[in-house]
C-alpha cells in the first residue's frame, strides 16, 4: 500500500463514526452556538462522552446546566476512538497491583466494571441504537514476556473475583485460528459500540431536561466574579454566568486552564478502517502488545485498527489531526501480517486524534487550586469509555454534594505524595 494507491482509492481522512458510511449522513451541527448571556448552576465545557454524561447526571439531580462545545458534539476523542468498553486501565492487572497496591488496583478495576453497567443501563433505559455488542474483549500477548504477565494477571484477577478466561499459546492459536500470539486473556462481559450514536442518544433525552446545549462555542476566558467564586465564562459570541464549571476537555484542558499542564498530557493516536471483509475473523474487541495496538471487526465486516504510537519518530504537535502516512502504512502492514484476509481489502477511512494521558494512567477529577468552583475531569489515558459514565456521575455528586464514593481514586492530590 503506497501513497499513490491511497490517493487512487479516495481514502477519507476523517473519523469513521462521523462519516456518511456510519451515520447515513454527514455529521452536522445540531445545536445553536451561544449568542447571548445566560445564567445556570453549572457550566460543562466539552461535548464529548464525559461532558454529555455529566450533563445527564446533573440534570437528574435537578441542576440547571449549560453544555458548551467548541466544535460539534463528539468531534474530539469521543468520535475518534475505537468504541471499546473495557475492564481495567492501560496497565495489565499485575502491573497495576505493583504500582498502586492490591486494594487500590482492585477498586479501580471494579470501578470500570461499574462504569460499564451504567453505560449498559443507559442504553437500555434510553433505548439508544448504538451497535452495542457485549461479546467480550481479548488482551493478546505479542511476546513471550507479555504471555507470562497475562498468566500472572489472570491469577490475580480471578483471586480478586473478576470474571475472565486465560488462553495459552496453543489455545489462543486454535481460538483465533492464528499462531502469532503468546497467550490471551478474555473478559466475556466487555463490549464495543458506536460512541457517536451513543452520545446522540443521550442528548435526545437532554431535550426534556433542564439542559441547554451549544455547539461551535469556543471558550475564550473563565473569570472569577464576586467573593463566592462564581464564574463568568466567555465564548466568542456569548457569556455564561454560573456557580461552578466542569472542564471535560481531556487533552485540551491546559489550553483553557494552564495549571493542569502537568496533570494531563496530550498524546496523538492513529486509527484506520478498511472496507468490509467477507470473513468473520473475531467477535471480541482486541488489545495487544500491552495496549499499544488494538482492533475490532465492525458488524458490516470492516476492520477498525489503531495504535503504533510507539513507532512514531517524532510528533512536534500532538494536537494535529493530520494522519502520519508512514505510521498508517506500517500499522496496515502489521495487520495484514497478522490477518492475511486484510490484504483483500483497502483502507476506507483514516484519522488522528488526541488523547489525554495522566502521569499514572488513572483519570484526574478535582477542583482547581486557583478556584475551588472550577473542576476538571480528564486524563483517561486511552480508556475514556472505561471511565466516562462512572467518573462523570461522581463528578456531579462531588460538585453538588461535596463528596462522593471513589472520588478519592482520582483526586490530583495523589501526585503530591
Amino acid at each position: 500500500m503506497n501513497k499513490s494507491r491511497i490517493k487512487e482509492e479516495k481514502l477519507q481522512f476523517k473519523p469513521f463514526w462521523v462519516s456518511r458510511e456510519s451515520l447515513g449522513a454527514e455529521l452536522t451541527q445540531q445545536f445553536d452556538s451561544l449568542h447571548s448571556s445566560c445564567n445556570v448552576d453549572i457550566c460543562i465545557i466539552g461535548g464529548g462522552i464525559t461532558g454529555v454524561l455529566a450533563a445527564f447526571w446533573l440534570s437528574e439531580m435537578g441542576i440547571k446546566v449549560a453544555l458548551i462545545e467548541k466544535d460539534l458534539l463528539g468531534a474530539g476523542a469521543t468520535g475518534r476512538n475505537t468504541g471499546f468498553i473495557l475492564t481495567g486501565i492501560v496497565e495489565h492487572y499485575n502491573r497495576a497491583v505493583k504500582l498502586f497496591g492490591k486494594k487500590k488496583a482492585k477498586r479501580i478495576f471494579e470501578f470500570t466494571v461499574w462504569n460499564h453497567e451504567l453505560i449498559r443501563e443507559l442504553i437500555l433505559s434510553e433505548n439508544i441504537e448504538c451497535g452495542y455488542k457485549q461479546q467480550g474483549s481479548l488482551l493478546l500477548a505479542t511476546t513471550a514476556q507479555e504471555g507470562k504477565e497475562l498468566i500472572e494477571t489472570f491469577t490475580l484477577l480471578t483471586n480478586d473475583g473478576f470474571v475472565c478466561e486465560f488462553f495459552n499459546k496453543e489455545e489462543c492459536s486454535v481460538y483465533l485460528d492464528n499462531d502469532q500470539f503468546f497467550g490471551g486473556l478474555r473478559f466475556p462481559k466487555d463490549a464495543g459500540f458506536d460512541p457517536i450514536r451513543f452520545i446522540h442518544g443521550i442528548t435526545k433525552s437532554l431535550y426534556k431536561k433542564n439542559v441547554s446545549i451549544h455547539e461551535r462555542s469556543k471558550v475564550i476566558t473563565i473569570e472569577s466574579i464576586g467573593t463566592e467564586g462564581s464564574l463568568k465564562i466567555s465564548t466568542e459570541k456569548g457569556k455564561i454566568n454560573c456557580t461552578m464549571a466542569l472542564l471535560c476537555t481531556n487533552a485540551y484542558t491546559s489550553k483553557i486552564a494552564d495549571e493542569w499542564t502537568d496533570f494531563i498530557v496530550p498524546v496523538q493516536g492513529q486509527v484506520f478502517v478498511t472496507k468490509p471483509i467477507q470473513k468473520s475473523m473475531f467477535k471480541e474487541v482486541i488489545y495487544a502488545n500491552f495496549g499499544y495496538e488494538y482492533w475490532r471487526q465492525l458488524p458490516d465486516g470492516r476492520l477498525m485498527a489503531g495504535g503504533f504510537r510507539e513507532h512514531q519518530k517524532s510528533n512536534p504537535n500532538p494536537y494535529s489531526e493530520n494522519v502520519d502516512d508512514d505510521l498508517l502504512q506500517s500499522l496496515y502492514h502489521y495487520m495484514t501480517k497478522l490477518f492475511p484476509d486484510v490484504q483483500k481489502v483497502t483502507i476506507s477511512h483514516a484519522w488522528a486524534g488526541t488523547m489525554g494521558f495522566s502521569k499514572d494512567g488513572i483519570p484526574v477529577l478535582g477542583s482547581s487550586s486557583k478556584n475551588p468552583t472550577q473542576f476538571v475531569c480528564g486524563g483517561f489515558t486511552g480508556h475514556g469509555l472505561g471511565f466516562a459514565a462512572g467518573i462523570s456521575k461522581i463528578a456531579g455528586e462531588l460538585m453538588v454534594e461535596g463528596s462522593s464514593a471513589d472520588s478519592d481514586l482520582f483526586h490530583p492530590k495523589r501526585f503530591n505524595t
